[in-house]
């Protein structure tokens, strides 16, 4: 095969690679749209996220922000925890500046397999039109040593004073992998 055939079939075979790459992660964007909840598994001081099926029957998709990531990380002194969850989020709105985020974390005893604490948790931020920042907060408790938590946000303020409320209230399922999310 001469240099120019070999050239000329690599980039019919990246732009072929590029197209089915795409078509992939568009077929993906519309099945996962962004989530505001979260599941996470603790074995120790740093959180994993974990596939969840989420059952849930708000389709909107005009928030005016997204979550984009979130992390949990455990701290364990002696009996006592110190849990702290990094939750980064985007402003998508044009016009107002996101003041505070309030989120619900849900502790799962994984081994017990039942509710262990549930705890509410807020930062002050600000979050510009079209930029991206962390909110973050942590608590003590006692807590399991082996944990699963749902994280779910549950309201986001903006500037001029308006808020989004989460329209329903997400909990885990006895098989702790499977969310249903139910009207407020």
């Amino acid at each position: 095969m001469s240099n120019s055939a070999a050239l000329g079939f690599l980039k019919e075979f990246s732009l072929g690679f590029l197209l089915v790459a795409t078509a992939i992660n568009a077929a993906g964007g519309q099945e996962n749209r962004p989530r505001l909840v979260r599941l996470f598994q603790l074995d120790g001081t740093f959180g994993t996220e974990v596939p969840a099926k989420v059952n849930s029957h708000d389709k909107t998709e005009t928030r005016g922000f997204t979550l984009i990531a979130a992390r949990l990380e455990n701290d364990n002194l002696g009996f006592l925890s110190r849990l702290r969850s990094v939750l980064t989020v985007a402003n998508r709105d044009a016009k107002r500046t996101i003041t505070g985020v309030e989120w619900r974390l849900d502790i799962y005893d994984r081994d017990l397999r039942s509710l262990s604490q549930s705890v509410v948790q807020t930062d002050k931020v600000n979050i510009y039109a079209g930029e991206t920042a962390a909110a973050s907060a942590r608590f003590g408790a006692v807590l399991p040593d082996r944990m699963i938590v749902l994280l779910q946000i549950t309201k986001v303020s903006f500037a001029e004073g308006s808020a989004w409320l989460a329209s329903e209230e997400c909990s885990l399922e006895d098989d702790l992998r499977a969310v249903s999310c139910k009207s407020r």
